[in-house]
C-alpha cells in the first residue's frame, strides 16, 4: 500500500491518493470531515488510475446509478495509536475486526468495513459514505432542534432502525458498548439512521451451544449520558445486550426531548435518581416544564432505561412493542443475539 502526500508530515491534502496494491482499490481524499481520537475522518472517492499519451490521471469509479462511489476514510497515525492506546479505550484494530464481521451479510442501518489499509506510518479504515449530501451525526440534528424536537412520526422509524441495527450487531455476537447519537448518522431527509464507530465494541462471551455469558468488566463504558449503572460502576459482570438497550433508550429520550436524561449513572446524580432509579421519567419532564411523552413511548423508553438490566427488554422485544406496529415489524422476523446462559 502507498500514499501520495505532498505535506511534510504525510497529512493528506485534497486530491491525495491512498492505494491498496493487494485489492487494487484506490481512494482519493476530497475533504476532511472531522477530527477523530487517533487522526481524522475524510470524505473520499474511489478512483481508477489511467496512463496514456504520457499523461497520468484518475477518474471516479461509478456505482450502478452512475454516481461516483464515495467512502469515509478514518486515517489514524500509528505513532498516535501507540502513544494513546494505554489510556484510550477505543481500539482501532478491534474496530476493524468488528466492522468486517458486521459487513457480512450486512444491515441497511449498520455501517461495515469496505477496506482496511496501512503503510509505514498510518492505518486507514474505509467505510461506505452513507446518508448522501447533507447527512451528519444524529447528535447535531437533535442539538440543532432541541427547542423544537422532531415529531413522533419522524422519530418512530429512525428509532426502529437503530434498534433493529443494534439487534443485528448482537446477532453477530457483538456488543457495540458505545451506542449514542454521536455514533449514529442520519440522512438529510431524516428518514434513515446508520450505526457507526465500533472502536469500543467487544465480542460477547458464549459457550459451545452459542449461549452468551456475562462480560467481565474491563473499564470501558459508554458516554456519560448513555451509560447504564452497571458499566458506570465498572465493578460487576454485565450483559452486553442490555447495556446497548439502555443506551438506545437514552438516545430515544434525547430524540424526543432534545436533552439528556441524566448527567452520569449514579444515584448521586439527581436526574439519574429520578429518571432511572425511581423510574419517574414523566415526573422529570414535568419538573422541567416539558410536555409528557405519549403513553406508549413513555412505557417503552422507561423500560429500556430500567435500573436493573434484567428488567430491560431485548431488542427483539422492543421491536415487537405496539408503538412500532405501524411499521410492520411483526411480519419480518429477524435473527437475535445469542440466548443468555441460564
Amino acid at each position: 500500500m502507498m500514499i501520495a502526500a505532498d505535506s511534510p508530515d504525510g497529512t493528506p491534502e485534497p486530491h491525495d491518493v491512498v492505494e491498496a496494491h493487494e485489492s487494487g482499490l484506490t481512494f482519493m481524499f476530497v475533504r476532511s470531515l472531522k477530527d477523530a481520537i487517533y487522526g481524522q475522518v475524510w470524505d473520499a472517492l474511489e478512483v481508477r488510475l489511467h496512463n496514456g499519451g504520457g499523461v497520468t490521471f484518475y477518474t471516479s469509479v461509478l456505482d450502478e446509478r452512475g454516481v461516483p462511489r464515495r467512502f469515509a476514510v478514518k486515517r489514524m497515525l500509528k505513532a498516535t495509536i501507540a502513544r494513546l492506546q494505554p489510556t484510550i479505550q477505543e481500539n482501532p484494530m478491534r474496530e476493524a475486526a468488528f466492522l468486517t464481521l458486521v459487513q457480512d451479510p450486512g444491515h441497511p442501518n449498520v455501517v461495515g468495513l469496505a477496506a482496511a489499509l496501512e503503510d509505514d506510518t498510518t492505518v486507514y479504515l474505509v467505510t461506505p459514505f452513507v446518508g448522501g449530501v447533507g447527512s451528519g451525526e444524529m447528535f447535531d440534528w437533535v442539538a440543532d432542534n432541541y427547542q423544537n424536537p422532531a415529531p413522533e412520526a419522524t422519530i418512530m422509524p429512525l428509532l426502529r432502525q437503530i434498534v433493529d441495527g443494534t439487534r443485528y450487531v448482537h446477532s453477530k455476537g457483538i456488543c457495540h458498548a458505545d451506542m449514542s447519537l454521536e455514533n449514529t448518522l442520519v440522512n438529510s431527509a431524516h428518514t434513515e439512521a446508520f450505526i457507526i464507530d465500533f472502536g469500543m465494541a467487544q465480542q460477547m462471551p458464549t459457550n459451545e451451544h452459542g449461549q452468551r455469558f456475562m462480560s467481565v468488566p474491563d473499564g470501558r463504558r459508554a458516554k456519560r449520558s448513555y451509560c447504564p449503572p452497571e458499566t458506570y460502576k465498572g465493578r460487576e459482570p454485565y450483559d452486553g445486550v442490555k447495556v446497548d438497550v439502555f443506551s438506545v433508550g437514552c438516545m430515544g429520550f434525547m430524540m424526543f426531548t432534545g436533552i439528556p436524561p441524566f448527567d452520569y449513572a449514579s444515584r448521586l446524580d439527581r436526574k439519574f435518581r429520578r429518571v432511572v432509579f425511581h423510574g419517574d421519567l414523566q415526573g422529570y419532564l414535568a419538573d422541567y416544564g416539558m410536555p409528557p411523552l405519549p403513553d406508549q413511548v413513555f412505557g417503552l423508553l422507561q423500560g429500556m432505561m430500567s435500573y436493573r438490566p434484567e428488567d430491560r427488554p431485548l431488542p427483539v422485544e422492543v421491536l415487537e412493542n405496539p408503538w412500532f406496529a405501524p411499521l410492520g415489524y411483526a411480519q419480518q422476523p429477524q435473527a437475535a443475539a445469542p440466548a443468555m446462559n441460564a
